[in-house]
């Protein structure tokens, strides 16, 4: 179990990952325009935001079982350092190990959830949308209207 618990968040970190990567690449417009659209369509429904969270809990949850599991193995190679022998250190030293690396998968998993959501926001601010468009050229002919109807006077 705890084998396709952390196949899992490695596969979830990797997902993440090539999604920082596909924020990151500077994409020429109209493919970030599409980019951003697919996130933003993604990110405002409910479904997937309650699936977030959930990851987000799951992810958690696994961190501090790792986090946990590790200090248990170091406290229990800490006390049992000059009574055992060399193959049970051995052994406990790579349960401590597989256990790091697990807590620092998953941790990393977790930062990566906001990193995404910034990147995200700061995309869809330099990118001007449809309607941002419509209002500045309505804002132009206002402002045209405007000094036609002064000149005028």
């Amino acid at each position: 179990m705890a084998e396709v618990q952390n196949m899992l968040t490695f596969a979830m970190m990797l997902v993440l990952m090539v999604i920082v990567v596909i924020l990151l690449v500077p994409w020429p417009g109209a493919i970030r325009k599409l980019i951003v659209r697919f996130i933003h369509k993604f990110m405002h429904s409910r479904t997937v935001l309650v699936v977030n969270v959930m990851l987000a809990l799951f992810l958690f949850v696994i961190w501090v079982s790792a986090v946990r599991n590790e200090q248990r193995y170091s406290d229990e190679l800490d006390s049992k350092i000059n009574t055992i022998t060399f193959e049970s250190k051995l052994d406990l030293r790579i349960k401590v190990f597989r256990e790091q690396r697990n807590s620092y998968i998953a941790g990393f998993s977790i930062f990566l959830i906001p990193v995404i959501y910034r990147l995200y926001t700061l995309l869809a601010a330099a990118s001007p949308s449809d309607e941002l468009k419509a209002l500045r050229e309505e804002n132009k002919e206002l402002k045209e209207k405007l000094r036609h109807s002064k000149k005028n006077e």
